[in-house]
């Protein structure tokens, strides 16, 4: 769990590091890429296939983030900001996502094997205060080393205000929340969530801060829930053809060979000829296996 602690760690500053460095529209166009490389860390970690509908549905699903994100941006687009590199910061939200990707199914691949010994809420406990424990080693190391003087001086909780502190509690709670999340899914579908919950809230926005709903933010909405009909279509088209797999290896197991007769053996080829022995003829009688598992005659 240390080395995963390393890399959330690492994620977060790397994006302290886009946002010095890109304006809002660019960072979080850009930072919506961790879509595509969640999805490419399960494929290579976990195995599971994706389908052409899938791997549409992910791009579609991309791309309605990041046109959500991009209107919600241009509403507060006025706001000034000092000289940046603009190549650092499109390096380190490269960054970020590759380490948001990673990270996410490293955890759930850390997460699922031991399911069958723990229960579900200790083994989430037990994983959140161990990568809790060594982030905050790593993350108190990483900000001694950086501001050591400004901290001796001025203290470590200088500039803390209760909206600072509401934000590192709502962090702390989504943690929580997505451990639960990844505990019962995976992270693809939580992309998908999150998705969701981005869209919900920019409308929940509009109402309470009264910002006028763009064309833009429209065309996000729809390619986000396409994006979701998509993957869902795939799931039900999987399960249907499973389903009907299941029913032909069902009925072809009806009927099954068993030996009558005086003989204790007999032999079959693979053009179903039965020899005939010096005990007896050997009788092949066809019984039927009911749902309870006995033979029927």
């Amino acid at each position: 769990m240390a080395g995963l602690a390393g890399l959330y760690t690492l994620q977060k500053n790397l994006l302290y590091l886009a946002i010095s460095n890109l304006d809002a529209a660019l960072f979080q166009v850009t930072y919506q890429t961790k879509i595509l490389t969640t999805a490419i860390f399960s494929v290579l970690l976990l195995g599971p296939e994706l389908s052409k509908f899938k791997v549409c549905a992910f791009l579609v699903l991309t791309l309605g983030v990041m046109l959500v994100q991009l209107d919600k941006v241009e509403e507060n687009s006025s706001k000034s900001y000092q000289e940046q590199h603009r190549w650092l910061g499109v390096l380190a939200v490269l960054g970020a996502c590759c380490t948001s990707g990673f990270g996410g199914v490293y955890f759930e691949l850390v997460l699922k094997p031991r399911s069958d010994e723990l229960s579900s809420s200790s083994l989430a406990e037990e994983e959140n205060v161990q990568l809790s424990a060594f982030a905050l080693i790593i993350a108190l190391g990483t900000a001694f080393i950086k501001n050591h003087a400004a901290i001796f001086s001025d203290g470590f909780f200088r500039g803390y205000s209760p909206l600072v502190v509401l934000v590192i509690a709502l962090e702390a709670g989504g943690g929580l929340v997505v451990a639960a999340v990844i505990k019962y899914v995976d992270n693809i579908l939580k992309s998908f969530a999150m998705a969701v919950s981005i869209v919900t809230s920019t409308i929940v926005s509009a109402y309470v801060f009264g910002f006028t709903i763009s064309g833009l933010f429209v065309g996000g909405c729809t390619f986000v829930f396409a994006a979701i009909v998509l993957y869902s279509h795939d799931d039900e088209i999987g399960k249907a053809g499973n389903g009907a797999n299941e029913v032909g290896d069902s009925a072809r197991s009806r009927y099954l060979p068993v030996q009558t007769g005086d003989d204790d053996s007999f032999d079959s080829d693979k053009d179903n000829e039965h020899d005939v022995d010096d005990g007896g003829m050997v009788e092949i009688a066809m019984t039927e296996v009911d749902s309870r598992g006995s033979f029927r005659d």
